[in-house]
């Protein structure tokens, strides 16, 4: 997580991120995540780096999952740990780098949901091998992310389009860089995962590809 990620406008997000997030991305985000749970079993331990305001981690914590999540902003944490309180489950949370995040033992899991677009090309391939290695070998990564333009010119333009007016606002805060491009399967296949899964993500059917998915195995 770069500097900027811990900063007071991302704290300042806290509270309506996740509200922002869902209806911004047209039900992609959601449903991303809702796939995801599908790997997640009862007793697995399953690292949310970049946790946010902590609603995908409390789905899977209901799962029955050991669940800790990480994240720069501590009103983030706040606001996730508020969530887990009033559902009455209960995880490790705690405001860290994933950069710097130094686990007692290896994780099942680990989702990293908008996390890469959040550094340049330089660091995000830091990043991807220290979510390596935080897996036991075998173990799963899971990822949504914006991903890079695909399809025809107009699914580019749309692509650039959407993306531009999220990424100008972010970068401005000194939040992400601007409008990353991020190859997913190229920058965690260097990482050493295996991709075991690659989907797309359309507003709706037959719209631009906005958002992707992997699924990768620890090799």
């Amino acid at each position: 997580m770069r500097a900027g990620m811990e900063g007071p406008t991302y704290d300042r997000m806290a509270p309506v991120y996740q509200r922002i997030a869902d209806a911004y991305s047209l039900g992609c985000v959601p449903h991303a995540k809702d796939r995801q749970l599908s790997f997640v079993e009862p007793g697995m331990r399953v690292l949310y780096a970049g946790v946010g305001p902590g609603s995908a981690a409390l789905d899977a914590a209901r799962r029955g999952a050991d669940v800790t999540g990480i994240d720069l902003s501590p009103r983030m944490i706040d606001v996730a740990s508020r969530r887990f309180d009033a559902a009455g489950e209960v995880a490790e949370l705690r405001v860290d780098d994933v950069l710097a995040y130094d686990p007692d033992r290896p994780f099942d899991i680990v989702v990293a949901n908008f996390l890469l677009d959040c550094f340049d090309d330089g660091t995000r391939s830091d990043v991807a091998q220290r979510l390596h290695g935080f897996l036991y070998r075998g173990g799963r990564i899971l990822v949504a992310d914006t991903g890079r333009p695909r399809g025809s010119r107009i699914g580019h333009a749309a692509w650039y389009l959407y993306h531009g007016i999220a990424y100008a606002t972010t970068w401005i805060q000194g939040i992400t860089p601007f409008v990353p491009v991020v190859e997913l399967d190229a920058c965690l296949g260097d990482a050493g995962f295996v991709i075991d899964e690659h989907v797309v993500h359309r507003p709706w059917r037959g719209g631009p590809v906005l958002f992707e998915s992997i699924v990768g195995t620890r090799s």
